[in-house]
Formats: structure tokens, sequence, C-alpha cells
């Protein structure tokens, strides 16, 4: 019997019974075991309970660990309460390795039935809350906190600062589950999500610049204790974000590297390079030249990179 057969034979009961009956006619007992045991896994990665009990029937050695994983990452409750009934000790095998996976798949699909199945089969195991946090399953979250033993894995923090959940974030404020690190607030600054009061390092304003987020670089200058360094000009520079680097030379007092000019030139930002030029000391290296140059070889560097020669030979055109 070829395990794909399956593929082709798992909507039809008959054409599945007439495979069975060819594979017990096999001559050889361990052929005959190794293909139920292969058919049986692929059967489970389909989520075909039935086709499952049928092989076992015929051959209950055939159900293995493999068949228990296969049956946690297809997700069906059915299928894994079966296996738990039939052989309980097979989800157990490699430290709770099906658990663990039938865990992450129910928390991505925000199967809440199948999360609370597992917590109260087994109640031992300590479930990581971070996997639902990072698929903004609330609900669930909420439920295991009440009735699980749970961690929650560094980055779960990150992911919600990321997508801007203000509920999920406030539910980790209040239950003492952020990450130990500062760089959630350092996201929120990043993607733009104001409402997210948390503790930040000097990272938020500057990646706030970053992206262009002045609101955020306002309610961070007003609001946190922590300042921009150079990145903030710099970066702004190179993406071409000229009213940020305007309020940050007004109300900040970083500063920026000759790398903000360098930067600019490389991607062809002659307005900010001119910017540049006429606020700010820091100046530019052959870098500016070299990377306008080379943009320009692409049919855009061109205008700025005559206006950084012109300076040079102190002709002053703006």
């Amino acid at each position: 019997m070829d395990p794909d057969a399956l593929l082709t034979s798992h909507r039809s009961e008959r054409l599945f019974s007439r495979v069975l009956r060819s594979t017990d006619a096999a001559r050889y007992q361990f052929a005959k075991w190794r293909q139920f045991r292969l058919a049986m896994c692929r059967a489970a990665q389909l989520g075909q309970l039935w086709m499952v009990q049928q092989l076992y029937e015929r051959h209950p050695k055939a159900l293995n660990g493999a068949t228990a994983l296969a049956a946690a990452q297809c997700g069906e409750l059915p299928l894994i309460q079966w296996v738990h009934d039939t052989k309980r000790h097979l989800l157990r095998v490699d430290y709770y390795a099906a658990v663990f996976k039938a865990f992450e798949v129910a928390a991505v699909r925000g199967d809440l039935n199948t999360v609370q199945w597992l917590v109260e089969t087994f109640p031992s195991v300590v479930l990581d809350i971070g996997v639902l946090v990072r698929e903004g399953q609330l609900q669930a979250v909420q439920w295991l906190r009440d009735h699980a033993t749970y961690q929650c894995k560094t980055g779960a923090t990150d992911a919600v600062a990321k997508r801007g959940d203000l509920e999920m974030m406030a539910f980790l404020m209040e239950n003492e589950l952020l990450d130990e690190s500062s760089c959630a607030m350092d996201l929120c600054a990043e993607f733009g999500h104001l409402e997210m009061k948390v503790g930040c390092s000097t990272d938020a304003m500057d990646l706030a610049a970053e992206f262009s987020h002045l609101h955020v670089l306002q309610w961070l200058h007003e609001n946190s204790p922590e300042r921009c360094t150079e990145k903030a000009m710099d970066r702004a520079a190179m993406n071409g974000h000229l009213e940020v680097l305007r309020w940050l030379d007004e109300h900040e007092n970083a500063g920026c590297t000759t790398a903000a000019m360098d930067l600019a030139a490389r991607m062809n930002h002659l307005d900010v390079v001119q910017w540049l030029q006429d606020n700010r000391s820091e100046g530019c290296t052959t870098q500016a030249m070299d990377g306008a140059a080379k943009a320009g070889h692409l049919g855009m560097g061109a205008p700025t990179w005559r206006w950084i020669k012109l300076q040079q030979m102190g002709i002053w055109k703006s």
C-alpha cells in the first residue's frame, strides 16, 4: 500500500477499504507494519479520524508518537482526543512535543476549545502564553491566566507593540507580563503607536525619526526622559524626512554626523542635502559625492551630484 494513495482515497470509504484489504494480504509482516504506520501518520496529517481508526483496528501497533505529533500539527481536536483516549502516553513523548504543537496550532487558529482541553488534560504542563499573545488571542490569554500554569517568553511584547494592540498591551502591563527589555516602547515609536505609554530607550526617538512619525517624536519629547541620539537626524536625512529634520534641529540637541549628508546624497534627497548645508555645520565626506555618483548611474542622482560639485567649486546655487 502506498501511503500517498490516501491523498486520493480519503473521501471514499469504499476505495479506502479496498486499499486496506490489499495491504492485509501482504506477505511480509514487517512490510505490512511499516505501510500501516506511514499510512496512519498521513491520515492524521489529513485530519481524517475515521481513516486512522480503521487503520488502528487492523494494526494497533502502527499508532505511535509520529502519528500523535501529526494529529497535533493537524489541530483537529476530535483526532487528538482519540489518540489520547487510545494511547495517552503518546502525547507525552519527547517531553510533551505533541501537546506543545497542538497548543501552538490552536493559538494560531484562535481555537479556544482545544486550548481549554489541553490545559484541563495536562494541568502540569507549563504552556507559553506568549504564543497566544503574539497571535492576538486576548480571550484565550485571559482564560489561560486564570486556569493554567504558564510563562510568557521574550518577544511576545514586541509583536504586540508592532501591531498596536492596545488591549493586549494593557493586559500584559496589568499582569506584569511585559518583557524585561525596554524595546516595546521603541517598537511603538517605530510603528507610530502613541497610545502605548511604556518605558523606552533612546531607540524610541531614533526609530520614530527614521520612520517619520513626527507626532510620536513630539509626544516622547514631552513625556519621556530619554532623548534621541545623532542617529535620529542621520536616519531622517537618509529617508528624506525634511520636516522631521527641521523639528529635531529646533527641539533636540543631539545633532547629527557627516553620515546625514552622505546618506541623503546617496539616496538623492537634494532638498535634504541643501538644508543640511545651510543649517548644520557637520558637512559631509567624500562618500556624499561617491554615493550621488553611484545613484546617478541609475538615472536618479545626477542633480544631487551636480549640486555637491558646485559647492565644492565655490559656486553657491540653491
